[in-house]
């Protein structure tokens, strides 16, 4: 069955919920789907939703409502009981949340109103921390393999948070990944992208240092999209990039000529699984890159 209008499905992201259902929050309720077919309402909130999480193997979903200084809902999916009301200590409200690899740990980010990251503890509804941030973000995740390290992402680039815990207080310090490519990836006759002013050199930088997707990878490793178009491998203990691929067309103006851009395909979205990672583009594409091919590529 094609659930595009059913019950509110528009192309939001989908999660794992338990067995054989996945869902999504159509604004106001979370729907559940079974076997291709809209199945129930889990949760409904008049308020509206602003962002939900779910851990499959917990079993955990959280769900963050559309209203300020609103705390956010941790229920049980099996059983349907809400665990803890996860206080929400900004004057804003959850615009998106992510768990730890082990579902102990929940990050969240609260709106521009007062921009904050929080972390709680899932297990005992406490609050970690909750610290204001450098910059607007979209978007955050636990790495996966060190929950005391995550990263948040948005048009201002991407930055890794570090958490330490000094007598009993938890401490957070970012540091910001230059993601900014001078030279688009043409092959090795390819030269630089001609840019005819510092105005264009600017928007270019801004655009570079713009990141619209980004995850997790083994060790301490992130693929993220940029406003460029590119596909980046980043190493986040060396500080390195390497491109893997491109979305955005460039073309050469005559022979030897300077690169231009001639359409421009973001990357907007996507998930690593054990053997794909399958990005969404601007353009509507969905692109699947074999990670045994990506591997091979980053070893050259």
């Amino acid at each position: 069955m094609d659930i595009i209008g059913a019950l509110g499905y528009a192309g939001q992201n989908l999660f794992n919920l338990t067995g054989d259902k996945i869902g999504y929050h159509n604004g106001t309720g979370v729907v559940a789907i079974k076997d291709n077919t809209p199945s129930e309402m889990i949760s409904h909130a008049s308020t509206g939703i602003s962002s939900i999480a779910t851990h499959y193997g917990t079993h955990h979903l959280a769900i963050a409502p559309c209203q300020i200084h609103t705390d956010v809902d941790l229920m049980d999916l099996n059983s349907r009981e809400i665990l803890f009301k996860l206080n929400n200590p900004t004057s804003g409200y959850i615009v998106d949340m992510s768990f730890s690899h082990d579902g102990e740990r929940l990050i969240g980010l609260s709106d521009v109103a007062d921009h904050q990251v929080i972390m709680w503890d899932a297990l005992s509804g406490k609050t970690i921390f909750h610290v204001e941030l450098p910059v607007c973000f979209k978007s955050c995740q636990i790495n996966p393999g060190d929950p005391t390290m995550f990263a948040c992402w948005g048009d201002e680039g991407l930055y890794i948070g570090y958490v330490t815990e000094i007598m009993g207080e938890s401490n957070v310090r970012f540091e910001k990944l230059d993601l900014y490519s001078e030279k688009p990836p043409l092959g090795e006759d390819a030269t630089d992208l001609e840019l005819e002013n510092e105005s264009d050199e600017i928007t270019a930088i801004a655009l570079g240092n713009s990141v619209g997707f980004a995850c997790w990878a083994p060790n301490n490793i992130m693929y993220a999209g940029t406003g460029q178009g590119l596909l980046l491998f980043c190493n986040i203990t060396t500080k390195t990039l390497k491109i893997v691929a491109y979305t955005t067309t460039y073309h050469q103006e005559g022979d030897g000529g300077h690169n231009n851009i001639s359409g421009v395909n973001v990357i907007t979205s996507g998930l690593l699984t054990a053997n794909n990672l399958v990005v969404g583009t601007t353009e509507g594409l969905l692109l699947w890159f074999p990670v045994l091919k990506l591997q091979e590529l980053l070893v050259n």
